[in-house]
């Protein structure tokens, strides 16, 4: 490693002398003044003068000691040594002129050294100020951070490879420049209001610390960094003031926190969710937090207001002490309650029963510092509890009442259990029944062999299995009928009911049927022919009816030719429509098979093809649908709702689509349940804000809202975004 830095430090003080200008010129200087101080030495010597040439070993000594520093010694040496062998040749018989040169010489020496010493010390400054420099650049360059350096004009002077990386954009396109700010935050309103801040900070503190802003990066990517400034130092007169700005990237760290928002946010939902009450104490048994659930038990609306309070300020002061001393033995040995019943009172008084469990709660370094609770209200099953034991009181008092025989069988025959309210059907007593098999009590082994099978079923299938059987008992003939139901993979419950009652009515009830029969086919056949002659009068009259009903319409027709005035006419040809309606019905009635009901879907395609033959020479570009299931409805609801959809659909047609505008008017029926729904709908120009039916002066309408309360049903105009659509919901009755 040390030889390592020794060859680095070599190269680096090449590196500085190599930056001395020119080299070559430097060494021949050094050679021609040496070469002619040692002419001029040899010319003075031959002209007997010692001291007029002695000024010039300065300059090649000078340079020599500043050029090779300690290395030029040798130089300067050899110079000195040429000297004093020229100064004896000439001048050896003269004692001072000698001892004069050995003093030149030292002197020569003596200023070679300090010009070599100053020289090393000069290499040195400029070795630390270069290891200085370059030391800063590493700095700036590596630092995991993006560090610039700005002037107050907002120009960039320095750009590290920190901002290089985080920002996306290269020294080479922001050092000298200021446009910069304008790709970081293009928002212009953003870039005037952070500049804005920036600003002003500098001018008041000339720094500022800790400033948050979200930078777009070249790729198009958001980033959050948090800025410090310093000003570095001020210039002299007319130079700019450079200022050092550090930014570090915090979208990691501002994720980070968001994700710890949202967890917090998320764990908060979940427990101010579930159908659990938590809450959470320090040491001293005052309340640090709790979840909505727990918070509205103590009558507060929310958990913030329940912070800092212990349990003598709760509704429940009075059990406070027996809450405190539970929370006292967690919290000092350590150990969790967990499971056990308690009772809690409400604000309302109400006291309920609770399911508690309370574990410590503890820091990061496992103290404990409080206790942590959780509790279920049990109240309601605690009635369930009780509610099942009176079901089952009341299940053992049913078994005692009911007649019927209830035991349990296993698949080998084997009665289990047996009960019998009267123990007259039985020739043995309930209790002897048991452990035993279904053979021991002379049961045939033929009808024991099938019962047995459909117990069998019963467990395999999982199904009900039905078996009737006699038996003899004291004499006497008697019929059961029997229930199997499967209770586990091995026996079933039987309930048996003795239906020998039952049965010798039916027998007699089979006589009695019989004789009843022929009765009845002799009245049917004469009422059959009574309902034929009935059934054709009532087609006479609603054929006579239609014709009366057409009658009218063709009175109106000549009425209408006769009247002058529009708004009669029109008075005339709606209450002809309404007409028409009414005598579609009879003829629909007429031409069905049942006289009591008719077809909906047919009669409302047939009213809809009758107006839209009435409005077709106006409205040839509406088209009219309609939607029906199959329904079918008596002529007291048929009538009016024809006439509401007639009412309906002709208003559409008439109002919504004015001039040639194109469009749709839709009727839909349909049943829901025990209602039937039906909507009349167009895509015209719709009606006026604020229309309501009731406050409508169109007589149709007010005779659509009468006819609606006749049918014991409602209207409603629904809001849509085109258009208009009407509602009416009608009970369903039979079909």
């Amino acid at each position: 490693m040390q030889e390592i830095e020794e060859k680095m430090t070599t190269v680096h003080e090449r590196s500085l002398w190599n930056r001395i200008p020119g080299r070559n010129a430097w060494n021949a200087a050094i050679i021609l003044f040496s070469g002619g101080a040692i002419v001029l030495t040899l010319y003075c010597s031959l002209l007997g003068i010692t001291t007029v040439f002695m000024h010039i070993y300065y300059i090649p000594i000078v340079l020599l000691a500043y050029r090779y520093r300690w290395s030029g010694m040798g130089g300067i040496a050899t110079l000195v040594l040429a000297y004093l062998a020229i100064t004896g040749l000439f001048f050896q018989h003269e004692t001072m002129v000698i001892l004069t040169a050995l003093a030149r010489s030292v002197v020569f020496i003596a200023i070679g050294a300090i010009i070599a010493a100053l020289s090393e010390r000069i290499l040195q400054v400029q070795k630390e100020t270069e290891k200085s420099r370059n030391l800063k650049e590493s700095i700036i360059q590596n630092a995991n951070v993006w560090l610039m350096v700005l002037d107050s004009g907002g120009y960039v002077q320095e750009w590290n490879t920190g901002a290089e990386r985080i920002s996306g954009y290269t020294a080479r396109e922001v050092i000298g420049r200021n446009d910069i700010w304008k790709k970081i935050y293009p928002d212009r309103e953003y870039r005037k209001a952070i500049t804005g801040i920036i600003r002003d900070i500098i001018e008041k503190n000339r720094y500022f610390e800790n400033l948050e802003t979200t930078i777009t990066c070249r790729d198009g990517s958001e980033k959050v960094m948090l800025w410090n400034t310093r000003s570095l130092f001020a210039g002299e007169k007319g130079e700019k003031e450079v200022f050092v700005a550090i930014g570090t990237d915090i979208t990691a760290i501002k994720r980070a926190e968001e994700e710890v928002r949202e967890s917090k946010k998320f764990l908060e939902e979940i427990l101010n969710t579930i159908n659990v009450r938590v809450f959470w104490k320090d040491r001293n048994l005052v309340y640090m937090g709790c979840n909505r659930s727990f918070a509205r038990d103590a009558g507060y609306d929310r958990p913030e207001d329940v912070i800092g309070k212990d349990d003598f300020q709760m509704p429940w002061k009075d059990l406070a002490e027996r809450y405190r001393a539970d929370d006292r033995i967690v919290i000092e040995t350590g150990s969790p309650r967990m499971m056990y019943e308690e009772p809690l009172t409400t604000p309302a008084g109400e006291t309920l029963s609770l399911l508690t469990s309370k574990v410590p709660l503890s820091d990061l370094k496992g103290n404990t510092i409080g206790v942590l609770g959780v509790y279920v209200d049990i109240s309601d099953l605690k009635k369930a509890e009780r509610a099942l034991k009176e079901s089952l009181n009341r299940t053992e008092a049913i078994l005692k009442a009911l007649p019927d025989l209830l035991f349990v069988i296993s698949s080998d025959g084997i009665f289990h259990e047996f009960h019998c309210a009267d123990e007259g059907v039985l020739v043995h007593s309930p209790g002897e029944y048991v452990g035993k098999s279904i053979w021991s009590f002379g049961y045939p082994k033929e009808s024991g062999d099938e019962f047995i099978r459909h117990v069998k079923t019963a467990i395999e299938t999982g199904k009900i299995q039905y078996f009737s059987y006699d038996l003899t008992i004291r004499g006497k003939k008697r019929y059961f009928e029997a229930r199997i139901a499967a209770l586990n993979e091995d026996r079933a419950l039987v309930i048996a009911r003795d239906i020998t009652d039952r049965v010798e009515r039916e027998r007699m009830q089979e006589r009695f049927t019989s004789e009843l029969e022929e009765q009845v086919r002799h009245r049917t056949e004469s009422l059959e022919a009574a309902l034929h002659e009935k059934e054709l009068l009532l087609r006479e009259i609603h054929h006579r009816v239609k014709n009366n009903l057409q009658v009218i319409i063709s009175l109106i027709n000549l009425q209408v030719r006769t009247t002058e005035k529009s708004g009669a006419t029109d008075i005339l040809l709606d209450t002809q429509n309404r007409i028409r309606a009414m005598a579609l019905v009879h003829e629909k009635l007429y031409q069905s098979g049942d006289l009591s009901r008719i077809n909906i879907a047919s009669y409302l395609r047939s009213l809809i093809s009758q107006v839209s033959a009435y409005y077709g020479t106006k409205k040839q570009k509406v088209t009219l649908s309609i939607a029906c299931e199959s329904l079918s409805m008596d002529i007291n609801r048929a009538i009016p709702l024809g006439l509401i959809i007639n009412e309906l659909a002709s208003n559409s047609l008439k109002h919504a689509f004015p001039g040639d505008r194109e469009g749709t008017v839709t009727i839909r029926v349909e049943r829901r349940d025990d209602r039937i729904e039906c909507t009349v709908s167009d895509d015209g120009v719709g009606l006026p804000p604020g229309f309501t039916i009731e406050e409508s002066g169109s007589l149709g309408l007010r005779l659509v809202a009468t006819l609606a309360k006749q049918l014991h049903g409602g209207i409603e105009r629904i809001p849509t975004e085109k258009g208009t659509m009407f509602r009416l919901v009608i009970p369903g009755g039979e079909e």
